[in-house]
């Protein structure tokens, strides 16, 4: 939870330099997981993560004195990635939204990527997308699992090591 805490600052603290200073208090960050079918164990552990760093920074005074607040939508990432393309646009529909957090699966990661990728006044994190697809599409997406060989490799010896 730590590591998307400080992803989440470090986001919104850069994407300040993109917002208008006479905009709204809350900083909005558009929520993209996938809360039904067969990835939604994934999508709502990860959200609930989100929703604990954001209180946990919101309690320490949130960023730079405005306090962070979280839209969800579901990607339904089971079906494929359709369902997260029309999660993503309604939430971007809305111009407070600058970052996302998400997508769950890889499915809807390659979905999104090309778009969020050309849409150069947004940021987006994933904290659980395994692909490496994702984050390579663009600057401004971002992956806080790893996807190398080397940890793929090193995660399968602590598995195997650990009798798992």
């Amino acid at each position: 939870m730590q590591q998307i805490l400080h992803l989440l600052f470090a986001l919104t603290v850069i994407s300040l330099t993109f917002c208008d200073s006479s905009a709204a208090e809350d900083l909005t960050i558009g929520g993209l997981f996938c809360l039904s079918g067969d990835c939604s164990s994934d999508g709502t552990q990860s959200l609930r993560g989100v929703e604990l760093a954001i209180e946990e920074q919101n309690n320490r005074g949130g960023v730079l004195g405005r306090t962070l607040k979280l839209v969800v939508e579901d990607t339904r990432e089971g079906s494929g990635g359709v369902d997260a393309v029309t999660a993503f646009k309604k939430l971007r529909a809305d111009p407070q939204i600058r970052i996302f957090v998400g997508p769950t699966w890889s499915t809807a990661a390659q979905a999104l990527a090309p778009i969020i990728a050309k849409d150069h006044e947004i940021m987006a994190i994933s904290p659980t997308v395994g692909v490496s697809a994702y984050h390579l599409a663009g600057s401004n997406i971002f992956n806080s699992r790893g996807t190398s060989e080397a940890t793929t490799r090193a995660l399968a010896k602590l598995a195997r090591d650990k009798g798992l």
